[in-house]
């Protein structure tokens, strides 16, 4: 984790497990009511097969850590993922989980560039649970990550001179700072800061010490934990199928600007996943 912004575990958790969520997210998607991030965004109009990415071809869908099996496969995960790679991405047990959803790839969805989700900062702390929902590889859009220590990704740039009106976060799944992009448009529409502009579209791969690139070919059951300073970019989804993976973001700080749990939501710690793993002692007899 700390070499590389990253560990995989396979085989964590049950197959069936991830299809019962997989299956009701995408009966959520289908429901009538749109998500509410649809109409922080401006996007507020009717789901086309029940499966609408927007612009860019992405859609998420908020879950909820008591929905059917969201929780247990949470805890298997992290149990997976081990406590060393959760202390190496700097969080304890008071981490809180700020993001929770479904993200569905369309078909024919093009690829990201590299991002990061929110741009470093000094004393912040965040990472996120990554479980794919069906086997993900390059053909289908997997997740691309660029190891490098984070530590050293922070140290390289004065990360604080990029922070677009003093705000840390990526809005736009693109990165795009053009005043022309569609998320710029949609977020000034309804009130929201403008997307920080991608580091990548200013500094070099070598500049911020990254190595190469690493396509996450992952298999159902298998999870992966991400610091939030490994740089990523979803792959372009050349099949005709949707991708889905769900994936849990766990901060050192609340009030998250999330898609899926409001600020007052955001109440669930790391410690209770962690907890609820931990073997439970036999009985006296």
């Amino acid at each position: 984790m700390r070499r590389s912004g990253y560990v995989v575990k396979r085989l964590a958790v049950a197959p069936q497990a991830v299809a019962t969520i997989r299956r009701n997210a995408l009966a959520q998607a289908r429901a009538p009511a749109a998500p509410a991030w649809r109409k922080w965004l401006g996007l507020e109009k009717n789901l086309k097969e029940g499966v609408d990415g927007g612009p860019h071809g992405r859609l998420l869908i908020p879950l909820a850590p008591d929905d059917d099996g969201v929780g247990d496969v949470l805890t298997k995960a992290l149990a997976a993922v081990g406590t060393d790679a959760v202390t190496d991405a700097g969080l304890s047990e008071d981490a809180l989980l700020v993001e929770l959803s479904v993200l569905a790839v369309l078909p024919r969805a093009a690829a990201q560039p590299p991002h990061l989700d929110v741009l470093p900062r000094d004393g912040l702390a965040m990472a996120t649970l990554f479980v794919p929902l069906q086997d993900v590889c390059a053909s289908n859009g997997a997740t691309v990550l660029y190891p490098a220590p984070p530590a050293e990704v922070q140290k390289r740039r004065d990360w604080a001179r990029l922070h677009k009106d003093d705000d840390p976060r990526t809005y736009a799944p693109d990165g795009a700072e053009d005043i022309s992009d569609a998320a710029t448009i949609q977020a000034e529409a309804t009130g929201l800061l403008p997307p920080v502009a991608s580091p990548w579209s200013k500094f070099s791969p070598s500049d911020l010490g990254l190595g190469a690139p690493a396509c996450l070919e992952m298999s159902v059951g298998d999870v992966a934990l991400m610091d939030y300073r490994c740089f990523h970019n979803g792959g372009a989804n050349a099949s005709e199928d949707l991708r889905c993976v769900m994936y849990a973001t766990f901060s050192t700080e609340g009030d998250h600007h999330s898609y899926s749990l409001e600020s007052k939501a955001q109440t669930r710690r790391l410690g209770e996943f962690l907890s609820a793993a931990r073997p439970k002692p036999k009985p006296r007899t």
